[in-house]
């Protein structure tokens, strides 16, 4: 039996508005701290301050009742009663592809419309196996769309790749990423999106240190294929650069189908 509840539009009022005041926190935040999945005496010793993801319990942060990732049991999440859809209108250029020294990073731009609130993207990093699992499943890749409003709110749109079909949006990445090329050029970064943007909705915090909190979570339902090669390739920068599955504590998670 399908355990999910349908929540009230007061309780979402509850949920949602009161939980997200304008604060502001440096939109690049987790970009200030490089990891290091590698040896010691590896080319990305020359990105800045590292950390291990090997000893996460050296990690730095300042509070921890709603850290991410997290499991997202699908049975007993709460189903939205008031529909908030996800609107995308990304730019299909990218301007940059880049070894950040914790994960594989493009620079890409656009707008997101996430619970009516425009928020502008950042920049997509992957990360290899999933930070976020689904009924205590990970997957091969989860890629994050990094996004900041106005007033300086973070929102992070996780997509879940397994291994099947090539992406060739993704070959394209790695393409520029091996010949490091920063020239702008075109590119149709909604296929590295499902056509169906069902997804989970938690408060959390950035994956990496400082850890910064009242980070919004949107972790899509469906997931993309990628070519084993393609994963082979990305895994060549970077393997188990997932953050550990932490505590839900007393967090709600909201599902939009």
């Amino acid at each position: 039996m399908n355990k999910r509840l349908i929540i009230s539009l007061a309780t979402m009022a509850f949920i949602v508005p009161n939980t997200y005041a304008s604060e502001s926190y440096c939109c690049c935040c987790q970009q200030t701290h490089i990891v290091d999945t590698h040896d010691s005496n590896d080319d990305h010793d020359d990105h800045g301050d590292h950390f291990e993801y090997g000893a996460q319990d050296t990690w730095i942060f300042t509070s921890g009742l709603m850290q991410s990732p997290i499991n997202i049991d699908a049975d007993t999440s709460i189903v939205a009663s008031t529909i908030y859809d996800i609107v995308l209108n990304y730019d299909n250029l990218i301007y940059a592809v880049e070894d950040t020294g914790h994960a594989v990073e493009a620079v890409v731009t656009g707008t997101a419309t996430l619970m009516n609130r425009e928020f502008n993207l950042l920049q997509a990093h992957f990360h290899s196996p999933s930070e976020h699992t689904i009924n205590g499943e990970y997957f091969d890749l989860e890629a994050h769309f990094v996004h900041s409003s106005d007033n300086g709110r973070l929102a992070v749109i996780g997509v879940l790749f397994n291994v099947g079909e090539a992406n060739p949006q993704l070959d394209e990445i790695l393409t520029r990423l091996a010949n490091e090329d920063h020239d702008v050029s075109e590119f149709d970064i909604m296929n590295l999106l499902p056509d169906n943007l069902s997804y989970y909705h938690y408060l959390g915090s950035l994956t990496t240190p400082p850890l910064t909190e009242n980070v919004e979570w949107y972790v899509l339902e469906n997931t993309l294929e990628i070519s084993s090669e393609q994963l082979e390739a990305i895994n060549v920068y970077y393997i188990n650069n997932n953050r550990d599955i932490q505590q839900l504590n007393d967090r709600t998670v909201i599902y939009t189908p």
